[in-house]
């Protein structure tokens, strides 16, 4: 399995900060991103509690096998988690502090708000905490995108929801209880980074009517703009088709009328 194959799935909440987005550093920026890391890799380890111990034991005794300086698997716990950093293309370096993985799964899970999901592609996530080529500004709002496009093949976004969740908050009221309006960005600033993550090629973006924009992460430009007019096709059909009836009943309607009058 290739980088491209794995995903990191992580709440929104993960990536409050109570801080501008332009105000995080390079260094908050790769820290913040690898406890999203260890966040994902404590939720998939405590999903394979119901998976087959003989099969979790045996991917992480390969995959002790595989890296050096790791302690051997002793534990289920310790099985699980290698397990998991297998599945997620994680390698360990130094000691394994499974009590601040979980501490940190804990302080993520209990963040009011945010449990609107991000998945995210594992060899973008790594590129975004090493490369210096990412902001935190970029990071968040490209969550905020994938967020919002969810498991769907295409879905309407506006600059505003997008500012919402790029701040850790699934809907306006989250934002509003939870984060502070001095910190919250503009539409300006929230409108040149959508428009500087199209130019690198992270989604693709499409409106028929000029106003309202949908967007996709799994669709081509030619793909998303065929199904929207394919889409608005139907939409002028049924509404023509509406309008026959009602024209055909009002007709019989006077007829009827006519035909009592006489």
């Amino acid at each position: 399995m290739s980088a491209s194959d794995k995903y990191f799935q992580f709440p929104l909440a993960a990536i409050r900060l109570n801080k501008n987005l332009n105000d995080v550093d390079d260094d908050q920026r790769r820290c913040s991103i690898g406890r999203i890391v260890d966040y994902c890799l404590q939720v998939v380890a405590d999903g394979a509690m119901s998976r087959d111990p003989d099969e979790i034991e045996e991917v992480a005794n390969d995959y002790y096998d595989a890296h050096e300086n790791i302690e051997k698997p002793k534990s289920r716990e310790v099985q699980r988690l290698f397990w998991a950093a297998e599945m997620l293309g994680v390698v360990f370096t130094g000691s394994l502090n499974r009590q601040a993985l979980r501490l940190i799964q804990e302080t993520i899970d209990s963040t009011p708000g945010g449990r609107r999901m991000v998945r995210m592609r594992a060899d973008l996530l790594w590129d975004a905490r090493d490369s210096q080529n990412w902001c935190w500004r970029d990071f968040a709002i490209l969550s905020a995108i994938y967020a919002g496009i969810g498991d769907r093949q295409r879905h309407r976004l506006s600059f505003d929801f997008i500012n919402t969740m790029a701040h850790g908050c699934s809907n306006g009221d989250e934002l509003d209880a939870h984060v502070s309006s001095d910190l919250i960005l503009t539409r300006r600033q929230i409108r040149s980074t959508i428009e500087s993550l199209d130019r690198r090629k992270f989604y693709v973006r499409a409106s028929v009517d000029g106003r309202r924009m949908w967007y996709s992460h799994r669709m081509s430009q030619k793909e998303l703009m065929e199904s929207l007019v394919e889409e608005k096709v139907q939409q002028i059909e049924r509404q023509k088709g509406q309008r026959e009836m009602t024209l055909a009943m009002q007709r019989a309607v006077e007829q009827r009328i006519g035909e009592v009058s006489r």
